[in-house]
């Protein structure tokens, strides 16, 4: 299974496409270089129907095989790569920028 990590534009800290659906909580929003894994929540239903009966699911038979975290380009784990993650735009632009969405 393979799905996208959030990450943002560089300079105007646009999220990247794919990666809105991510929440942000207690944060600025955004992603700061390098990504490290803390944990993995595996979410299972409590009981399980057998035929016509609810019975409760055995939670001992999870198993998580080899787990491998990898950037989609080899270039993205460079210390080049979070030189420009951690790229802003300006303050005053910014006020500029904000003038023209009113």
């Amino acid at each position: 299974m393979r799905f996208e990590l959030p990450g943002n534009q560089p300079y105007d800290c646009y999220r990247e496409p794919g990666t809105c659906w991510w929440g942000n909580y207690n944060g600025d929003g955004i992603v700061d270089l390098p990504i490290t894994l803390e944990k993995i929540f595996v979410e299972r239903r409590t009981h399980v129907i057998v035929a016509d009966e609810l019975k409760p699911a055995d939670i001992n038979d999870t198993l998580l095989g080899d787990l491998f975290a990898e950037y989609e380009n080899p270039l993205d784990e460079t210390t080049q790569a979070i030189r420009l993650s951690q790229l802003r735009m300006d303050a005053t632009e910014q006020d500029v920028m904000s003038g023209l969405k009113k």
